[in-house]
């Protein structure tokens, strides 16, 4: 009996879990360096919510800079950016106006830090065309 009482509770569940994440608007972006001087990997990309000042979702930029994250439609949200050795960034986006599965696309600019003059990685010369996490 324990079996028919919960299978229902669990597929409903398991649905609506489904329906809220397909109902978000789906924020992507990128975070590079002034002047193009290339994609930061790594970037600490914090989400508040701009009425509540709740934080909604923390993700790190990839390889090539992207980040992706799922928002509510119809919000204001304020991005705070964090790299080492660079400057604080910050941005804003608005998901009103756009509807569920619609997407958002941004683009983070940041600058390093003053004093910040060089950085080198050295590695052993490679085969393979993998990228190399610096």
């Amino acid at each position: 009996m324990l079996y028919k009482t919960t299978f229902p509770a669990v597929l409903f569940t398991f649905l609506f879990a489904i329906q809220l994440h397909a109902q978000g608007v789906q924020l992507q972006g990128y975070v590079f360096e002034e002047n193009n001087r290339g994609y930061l990997y790594g970037a600490k990309v914090t989400i508040n919510n701009s009425s509540t000042g709740q934080i909604v979702n923390t993700v790190f930029s990839d390889v090539e800079g992207i980040f992706k994250a799922d928002l509510m439609p119809d919000q204001d949200y304020g991005l705070i950016i964090e790299k080492d050795a660079f400057e604080k960034a910050t941005a804003s986006v608005s998901t009103r106006g756009n509807r569920p599965g619609e997407k958002i696309f941004t683009k983070i600019q940041m600058t390093r830090q003053p004093g910040y003059i060089f950085d080198v990685t050295l590695a052993e010369e490679r085969e393979d065309n993998a990228p190399i996490d610096a």
